[in-house]
């Protein structure tokens, strides 16, 4: 077996000792599966799993939060009306502690978000350096290490290349249907928020992502696809 060190190479203690861990996992997974692609999906669905416990709570608070909301909709409105800068947010906070939740709470979801920074680094460096994974195709994907490449543009592209590749846009996709299963009552208002909020992240996602190594795509569009189902089980079970 290669040496970490000189495998994952830059890269400081724990997390090259995460990178071994990472590629010891998705070799036994490849060798049961045969395929490096779903060794990768299903990679995506046991670090949902493990984080299953954290996602189950951040979804109940923001489910609690976002009905808070409707509920404190015309208080919110007074106050916003009344006051302005540190005061009103000093009030709003006033308002939500009063009735039980953290105005933080909103944002709970974005925690797992964190919790996967070092998970995707970890098979950033894996798709970049491990030998086992040069050539590894899957479906159209000639090499997972690269960026999937399913047809050539004719011209190249500053930061986009010359070729176009199709994951990115699953990935967008994908984004923008999770913020929509978030669970909790919301407006019309608040879904046209939703929506513009998710478009931008998509757009973020899909320029972030475009010329990285097709398993990182595959990893993070399967990752949110696992997040939207759970999502939308949670919503379905709250009606």
């Amino acid at each position: 077996m290669q040496d970490p060190a000189a495998m994952f190479p830059g890269m400081w203690g724990w997390m090259r000792t995460l990178c071994t861990w990472l590629l010891d996992l998705l070799q036994f997974l490849a060798g049961t599966t045969g395929n490096w692609g779903v060794a990768i999906i299903l990679l995506a669905l046991l670090v949902r799993l493990a984080l299953y416990p954290f996602a189950r709570r951040a979804l109940r608070e923001q489910k609690r939060f976002n009905e808070t909301q409707q509920t404190l909709k015309p208080l919110l409105a007074d106050i916003k009306a009344r006051y302005r800068g540190g005061e009103q947010a000093e009030h709003i906070e006033e308002l939500y502690r009063a009735h039980g939740v953290s105005p933080a709470a909103g944002m709970k979801p974005l925690l797992l978000v964190l919790l996967q920074l070092p998970i995707l680094i970890a098979l950033f460096q894996i798709l970049l350096h491990a030998p086992d994974l040069k050539g590894a195709g899957f479906l159209w994907i000639d090499d997972l290490s690269q960026p999937d490449r399913l047809a050539p543009l004719g011209m190249s592209l500053p930061w986009f290349g010359s070729y176009l590749n199709i994951l990115p846009f699953a990935l967008a996709a994908s984004t923008m249907v999770g913020a929509f299963f978030i669970p909790g009552e919301r407006d019309r208002a608040a879904m046209r928020k939703v929506a513009w909020a998710s478009t931008a992240m998509a757009l973020v996602f899909f320029v972030l992502f475009y010329s990285f190594p097709a398993g990182l795509v595959l990893y993070w569009t399967a990752t949110n696809l696992l997040a939207a189902g759970h999502q939308a089980l949670v919503a379905r079970r709250a009606k």
